[in-house]
C-alpha cells in the first residue's frame, strides 16, 4: 500500500475577522471570532487524506482539551494518528486575523510542536522507510525536519518541504540539498534567494539559485496570480482559478497536498499544478483551516 508521512505541526487556530488588518499600534473592532483546527502539518495531512492518499501524521499535542479535540478530529478525517504523541506542554496555537478581502496575518505559538524531536522521528523510522513521500514544514524544529529528510534520502523517498514559516536564520544549504520538491510562496522565495518574484523571468533567476543548492523542483505559489514551476530545464506557470475568497488561511497547505496527490497518482506536473489550483480555489471559498479543505468529489465536480 502506498502512503505518505507528514511530520509537522498541529495547532488550534483562534480566528478573528475584521474589515482590515490593523496597522502597528492600531486597535480596530472585529465582528466575528471562531476556533478551528489547523497547523501546517495537520492541514497538509488532511489535504492528502481528503484527496485519497493514506497519510500518517508525526506530531505532538498537549495533554489539554485542545489536544483532545485535534486528535479526535484527525481520526474522524481519516488521518493515521498512531505517531501523534501527547506531551506535557500546551497544544500549539495560531492567532489569525482575516480581513474582508480574505487576506490574513498569523502569529503561531508552537508550544507542543517543538517536542516533535529527532527521537520521535527515529521511533517512526520503520513507518517512514515504507512511505512513497515525506512532507514537512517549518512550524517544528528545523533540526528535526533535517533528520526527517535524511531518512527520506536514506530510503530513496520523495522529500517535499513547504518552507513556512521561514526561520530568522533561514534554511541551510545542507537541508536544501535534501529537498526534492520545495514549495515556497513569494515572500519565502525572496527570503531564500533575495529575488522578488513578480514574473517568469524573476522566478527563473530565483529558482536557479535554489537548483544550484540541490533542490530538484521548485514551485512558488503566488496567491491569486497562480504558481510557478521549475525543474532546472523548463519553467511553467499555472494561473489561479478566479473565485471569491473568504479565507486564504489554508490555501498553500491544500495546494501542496493536492499537488503531491496527483504526482503520486502518476500525473504529469502540468496536470498536478492545475489540480492543485482547483483545490486551493475551493479551499479559499470556505472559512477555517482543515474544515475548508475539499474532498476529492468536490474537486472533480468543479
Amino acid at each position: 500500500m502506498e502512503y505518505a508521512v507528514v511530520c509537522g505541526s498541529l495547532n488550534m487556530d483562534f480566528v478573528c475577522r475584521g474589515p482590515r488588518i490593523p496597522a502597528p499600534g492600531e486597535t480596530i473592532l472585529g465582528y466575528d471570532f471562531s476556533t478551528s483546527i489547523g497547523g501546517k502539518g495537520g492541514n497538509q495531512a488532511v489535504a492528502l487524506t481528503n484527496l485519497g492518499i493514506t497519510t500518517y501524521m508525526i506530531g505532538c499535542i498537549g495533554k489539554d482539551p485542545y489536544g483532545d479535540e485535534i486528535y479526535q478530529a484527525l481520526k474522524e478525517k481519516g488521518v493515521e494518528v498512531e505517531t501523534v504523541r501527547r506531551v506535557d506542554k500546551t497544544t500549539g496555537t495560531a492567532h489569525i486575523m482575516i480581513e474582508d478581502s480574505g487576506e490574513n496575518n498569523i502569529v503561531v505559538v508552537p508550544s507542543a510542536n517543538m517536542s516533535v524531536s529527532y527521537e520521535l522521528v527515529k521511533e517512526s523510522e520503520k513507518l517512514i522507510s515504507g512511505a512513497c513521500v515525506l512532507l514537512a514544514q517549518l512550524e517544528i524544529s528545523i533540526e528535526t525536519v533535517k533528520q526527517f529528510m535524511l531518512l527520506g534520502k536514506k530510503y530513496k523517498i520523495l522529500n517535499v518541504l513547504n518552507p513556512a514559516p521561514m526561520p530568522p536564520e533561514g534554511i541551510s544549504n545542507e537541508l536544501l540539498a535534501l529537498v526534492d520538491i520545495l514549495t515556497p510562496n513569494e515572500s519565502e522565495m525572496k527570503l531564500l534567494t533575495g529575488i522578488e518574484v513578480c514574473d517568469q523571468e524573476s522566478f527563473m533567476i530565483a529558482a536557479n539559485i535554489l537548483h544550484d543548492k540541490g533542490v530538484a523542483q521548485v514551485i512558488c505559489t503566488a496567491g491569486a496570480k497562480g504558481a510557478y514551476y521549475s525543474d532546472g530545464k523548463r519553467i511553467y506557470f499555472q494561473s489561479a482559478f478566479k473565485v471569491m475568497a473568504v479565507d486564504t488561511t489554508c490555501a498553500g497547505d491544500s495546494f501542496t497536498g493536492a499537488l503531491i496527490t496527483r504526482l503520486l497518482e502518476g500525473a504529469p506536473i502540468t496536470d498536478a499544478l492545475a489540480f492543485a489550483a482547483r483545490v486551493a480555489s475551493l479551499t479559499v471559498m470556505k472559512p477555517g483551516a482543515q474544515d475548508s479543505i475539499p474532498k476529492r468529489k468536490e474537486v472533480e465536480d468543479l
